[in-house]
C-alpha cells in the first residue's frame, strides 16, 4: 500500500474494490438473469411450457440491461482507477523516502522524483468519485419515490372516473398495465391461466358486473369473483390458493398485483436507499485515496512503523543521576 506509515488510502482502496468486485458479480449475475427471462418470453406466442408465467415488456428488459451494463462499467472502472492511483502514491511516496546519495546516483534519483505518468493517474479516481455522487443523489431520488408511490398504491383503481390530478404518473400507469393484461389475455390465454393460477385470483377486474381479462383458469371455475382494489395491501399473499373474501367469492387480479407491487416498491425504496448510502462510502473512499495527504490525521500506522519507534525509544540510553554538594540530583 502507498506509505508505510499511513494506511488510510490502503484501507479506503481495499473498500473500493471490494466492494466493486461485489457489485460487478451481481450486475453480471443480473444480467444473466434478465436475459434468461427474455430467452423464456419467446416461447409465450408459440404457448410452449418454458413460457413464463408473467410477460415483462421489452423496454423493462432493454433499461434494466441498459442499467446493468453501466453499473458493470462503473464498478469496473472503479477498480481500475483505484489500482492506478495506489501505484501514483506508492511512487509518490518512495520518492519522499530516497536516501541521500551521491552526485551520479542523485542525478538517477531526480529523473524519479520527476517521472511523468499518464493522465488517467490524476483525474481517473476524480471522475469516478464524481460518477458516485451522482449515483448517491439518483439513488436517494429513487428511494424516495418508491416509498411515496407505495403508500399511494392504496389509490390503485383503474375503474375509478374521477382521477386525481396530482396522480398522473399512477393514472399513466394503471392505464398502461390494464392495457397490457386486455393483450395478454386475448394474445396469450395459457399465458394469463397461469399467471392467474401462480397468484390466486381470477380476471383482471369487474366493469359493469362483466369480467374483464376472464379466461378458464382454476380460480374461476365454480366460482363468484369480487373486485380487490379494496384490499391492496392487505391480503396474504404467501397464501399459496385462491385468494378470497369471507364470503368464498373469488377476488379478481387487479389488487393482488397492486399488492404485489406496493410490496415491491418498499423493497425497492430501502434497496435504493442502502446502496445511495454505498455509493456516497464509495466517493468518500474514492477522496481517501485522490488526496491521502488531506486524510493523514487519522494516525493509522502500520506495524513496521511501530516497531521503528520501539527500536529508537529501546535504543535511547537513560544517563545516571549523580548526587551534588547540595544534596540535589542532576
Amino acid at each position: 500500500m502507498a506509505g508505510k506509515k499511513d494506511c488510510n488510502d490502503g484501507f479506503a482502496a481495499l473498500i473500493i474494490i471490494a466492494l466493486n468486485s461485489l457489485l460487478l458479480i451481481m450486475t453480471i449475475l443480473g444480467l444473466v438473469g434478465i436475459i434468461y427471462v427474455w430467452v423464456m418470453q419467446s416461447d409465450i406466442p408459440t404457448g410452449g411450457e418454458q413460457a413464463l408465467s408473467v410477460a415483462i415488456p421489452e423496454f423493462i428488459l432493454v433499461t434494466a440491461i441498459f442499467l446493468t451494463i453501466v453499473v458493470m462499467s462503473i464498478s469496473l472502472f472503479g477498480i481500475i482507477a483505484t489500482a492506478l492511483q495506489m501505484k501514483e502514491n506508492k511512487h509518490a511516496d518512495d520518492v519522499k523516502k530516497m536516501p541521500e546519495l551521491d552526485e551520479k546516483d542523485g542525478k538517477q534519483n531526480g529523473k524519479l522524483a520527476h517521472k511523468k505518468h499518464p493522465c488517467c493517474h490524476l483525474w481517473g479516481l476524480g471522475v469516478y468519485v464524481f460518477l458516485c455522487i451522482l449515483a448517491f443523489f439518483f439513488l436517494l431520488a429513487v428511494a424516495v419515490v418508491c416509498g411515496v408511490y407505495s403508500d399511494k398504491m392504496t389509490q390503485f383503481n383503474s375503474l375509478d372516473k374521477v382521477r386525481d390530478k396530482g396522480d398522473g404518473w399512477l393514472d399513466t400507469f394503471e392505464d398502461k398495465l390494464s392495457t397490457q393484461v386486455l393483450k395478454l389475455s386475448d394474445k396469450y390465454p395459457k399465458t394469463w391461466n397461469s399467471t392467474q393460477e401462480a397468484i390466486g385470483c381470477c380476471g383482471w377486474n369487474l366493469d359493469n358486473g362483466n369480467i374483464t381479462a376472464f379466461t378458464n383458469s382454476k380460480c374461476c371455475q365454480d366460482n363468484t369473483m369480487v373486485n380487490s382494489v379494496n384490499v391492496i395491501g392487505k391480503i396474504n399473499l404467501d397464501y399459496a390458493g385462491c385468494k378470497k373474501d369471507s364470503d368464498e367469492n373469488v377476488y379478481t387480479c387487479e389488487g393482488i398485483v397492486a399488492t404485489y407491487i406496493q410490496g415491491n416498491l418498499v423493497k425497492a425504496s430501502i434497496s435504493a436507499a442502502a446502496l445511495a448510502f454505498v455509493q456516497l462510502a464509495l466517493a468518500i473512499c474514492g477522496c481517501v485515496v485522490r488526496y491521502p495527504k488531506l486524510f493523514k490525521y487519522c494516525g493509522c500506522k502500520t506495524g513496521k512503523a511501530s516497531e521503528t519507534v520501539s527500536a529508537q525509544s529501546s535504543e535511547t540510553q537513560v544517563q545516571p543521576l549523580h548526587k551534588t554538594k547540595s544534596g540535589g540530583f542532576i
